[in-house]
């Protein structure tokens, strides 16, 4: 059911550029996982393996679909007023959905869509676009959360 709200709230789109934080959190974050795995003692060889292998596994993955630059990596957002949002990532292709879950922060902003197939999830650290941007971003998600059209579990910060 569409609200008379729907029609006053524009379409934003965000343009997102490459981000160091990004690059480093997720050189960071594995290795400290794998650093700790490695660490902790009366593991036997062969969870360590389990461990590194999972690790490496995840870093892969997640590496693929996220880091700035690589075909994956989301290059465009844009928010409509119902909690639809389209992503367009660096090769061309598009994911669009509804939005399920979000952690909004004044650092980064994560939004879990929900496509027709399966979950996407967008990471949009505060470097990968100017302030006034992305201050409008999380101001969106929160809207979007707040009045019923976004994640119902009560994820989206409130700052």
């Amino acid at each position: 059911m569409r609200r008379s709200a729907d029609a006053s709230a524009p379409r934003l789109v965000f343009e997102l550029a490459s981000s160091r934080f990004l690059c480093l959190y997720l050189i960071a974050l594995p290795s400290l996982t794998l650093l700790y795995g490695l660490a902790v003692e009366g593991i036997t060889p062969l969870w360590r393996s389990v461990v590194v292998a999972g690790v490496l596994l995840a870093t892969l993955v997640t590496g693929y679909r996220h880091w700035p630059g690589t075909p994956r990596a989301p290059r465009s957002l844009v928010l409509d007023g119902d909690g639809q949002c389209l992503v367009i990532d660096g090769a061309g292709r598009r994911y669009h959905g509804a939005i399920a879950d979000a952690l909004v922060s004044p650092v980064v902003v994560v939004i879990s869509l929900r496509t027709h197939r399966r979950r996407r999830a967008v990471v949009v650290p505060m470097d990968a676009m100017d302030r006034e941007s992305h201050r409008q971003l999380r101001r969106r998600v929160r809207w979007l959360c707040r009045v019923g059209r976004g994640p119902s579990n009560g994820l989206a910060s409130r700052q």
